[in-house]
């Protein structure tokens, strides 16, 4: 399961990593190096890939700027959430405060943060949001990792959106919070924007496109993000890899400062190389709990939506070998559900 959207603060300061870990939560988030690094570009690596195209549409799955988990740090959406703590409020980011539910549920409106500009300069307003999810209406292809689609959407104020809805949406506040808002003066030329390859992204995160090959791209400060000064890193490289096997050595020897991806053995092939080298947890399992080995079962089809059938199938799976032989111990079990009622 690739997780979408994984916006975790990193390096020096304030830095809203679009990194997300590949896999469940045994994929390594793991800030470090055989050396104390100062300086220089913050090299990352969240899932191997090779060769990289030059598409960084942020509502495209298949792009590589999705692929990599780097949107977030050259696109924004109203609102990122804790993970870890998922009973907090979404904490703002081109909103500027909590939305409003009214209608039944139907409809929603949300403040709109000003002063934010577009990384070529062009100011942003709550006509983008609209715009945004106007197009994501026509175009219900575009990649939203399931935000329900609006009825409309409308700005009646710069700093004000209203997003409507054919049914109540207050489960899915998570879902359309986290849709990554395009620059109507860019989109609104673009005949397709489900094959847009948008090679040159022009976004409102603290980094934009610097340099790009096959081989890899880099990163750079984006010269009007609103909170520049908070920003430490100067650049970020993301170079291509093919495969996790790869990645072992540049790992071990601090070539690659954060990982994303699944490392076998952490123990013994990164954190006893240096003092330096880090997983979230010090022990197993080592990993944050931020994504869950999940089985998604279609109760629509008999016998699969008889209760009895599926509390069988679970009761069927044998979590231990799970986490201990498909997870090497980096995912904790779960516990079995409760008998039957009767």
């Amino acid at each position: 399961m690739k997780q979408t959207i994984l916006k975790s603060v990193a390096a020096a300061s304030v830095l809203a990593l679009g990194v997300a870990a590949c896999g469940s939560s045994s994929s390594s988030s793991s800030p470090g190096s055989s050396q104390v690094k100062t300086g220089g570009p913050l090299v990352i690596e969240s899932t191997p890939l090779s060769p990289m195209t030059d598409n960084f549409n942020p509502l495209s799955s298949t792009s590589t700027g999705f692929l990599t988990n780097a949107v977030a740090l050259y696109n924004e959406p109203l609102y990122i959430w804790n993970y870890l703590r998922p009973t907090d409020p979404g904490i703002p980011v081109l909103a500027s405060g909590q939305p409003a539910f009214s209608n039944g549920g139907k409809t929603l409106t949300i403040p709109v943060r000003s002063g934010v500009k577009w990384n070529d300069g062009k100011a942003f307003s709550a006509s983008d949001v609209a715009f945004t999810f106007n197009m994501i209406k026509a175009h219900p292809a575009l990649f939203t990792s399931g935000a329900p689609v609006v009825t409309s959407a409308s700005a009646p104020s710069a700093t004000s959106v209203t997003l409507n809805f054919a049914t109540p949406q207050y489960a899915n506040l998570f879902l359309i919070g986290q849709v990554y808002i395009e620059p109507q003066h860019i989109w609104s030329t673009v005949s397709n924007p489900v094959t847009y390859a948008d090679p040159n992204p022009v976004g409102t995160g603290p980094y934009m496109l610097d340099k790009f090959s096959p081989e890899g791209y880099q990163l750079k400060i984006n010269p009007y993000f609103r909170n520049k000064s908070s920003l430490h890193v100067p650049e970020i490289d993301f170079p291509s890899y093919n495969t996790n096997a790869n990645l072992v050595p540049p790992i071990q020897s601090g070539q690659i400062d954060w990982a994303g991806n699944y490392v076998s053995d952490i123990a013994g092939n990164y954190l006893s190389k240096s003092s330096h080298n880090h997983t979230w947890l010090a022990g197993a399992p080592y990993f944050s709990a931020n994504n869950v080995v999940s089985l998604f079962i279609n109760t629509t089809k008999a016998p699969l939506n008889d209760p009895a059938v599926r509390q069988a199938v679970s009761y069927g799976i044998n979590r231990q070998q799970l986490s201990t032989q498909a997870e090497t111990g980096y995912e904790v079990t779960s516990c079995r559900p409760p008998p039957p009622a009767g």
